[in-house]
């Protein structure tokens, strides 16, 4: 909460000089450049349907393992600019990767190591600029080494297809999932007298 300065007189600009130089971080916290609202609401799902789909999808084809899934990542997370660069160079190589992000990012448990990165490629990449895009992304992430998997946009996801493109596209050794008793393996068991 803002404190109050009206005692101070002057009119509204003297508060708000008082105000952005004795409490700066209060200030900018409560401040709005564009009015008395801020043009802002909350996004009900961080996902869409389908990076939802594909994100439950990924944590069957995952589930049990040391694995962790991170959704939304900027891209500069996972890179680092290599050393020896000039300023000037440092600073476009920032810019190159800045304000853009990942879908999705596999990363081990245990040591945060990434292990790879999953894009969902969606209908509009046919345009010009998001395959530029697409290209780039796909260019900084090889020169890292960070392997990558992309997976079309569908309605859904069969997760063991989906463990095998994993196991492939970011070589990774996935166990396959211990199989449920069949019923007539369940109907042979010998049950006790009392059963």
């Amino acid at each position: 909460e803002l404190p109050n300065v009206k005692r101070y007189g002057g009119g509204a600009q003297l508060e708000q000089a008082i105000l952005a130089t004795e409490y700066p971080d209060e200030y900018e916290l409560h401040s709005d450049p564009l009015g008395h609202h801020l043009p802002y609401t909350a996004r009900r799902q961080l996902f869409s349907p389908t990076e939802q789909l594909l994100l439950t999808a990924l944590e069957q084809a995952l589930s049990k393992q040391p694995y962790k899934i991170l959704g939304k990542v900027r891209l500069a997370d996972v890179l680092n600019i290599i050393p020896g660069l000039r300023p000037q160079e440092q600073h476009l190589a920032a810019e190159r990767i800045n304000q853009k992000h990942l879908d999705f990012v596999i990363y081990h448990a245990h040591t945060s190591e990434v292990l790879g990165v999953v894009l969902l490629d969606k209908p509009d990449q046919d345009k010009l600029d998001a395959q530029m895009h697409k290209k780039f992304i796909d260019a900084v992430l090889a020169a890292a080494q960070i392997p990558i998997l992309h997976i079309p946009s569908k309605k859904g996801y069969p997760v063991e297809v989906l463990r095998q493109l994993l196991e492939r596209a970011l070589c990774m050794r996935l166990p396959k999932p211990t199989p449920l008793p069949t019923t007539k393996a369940l109907t042979t068991k010998t049950l006790c007298p009392t059963c």
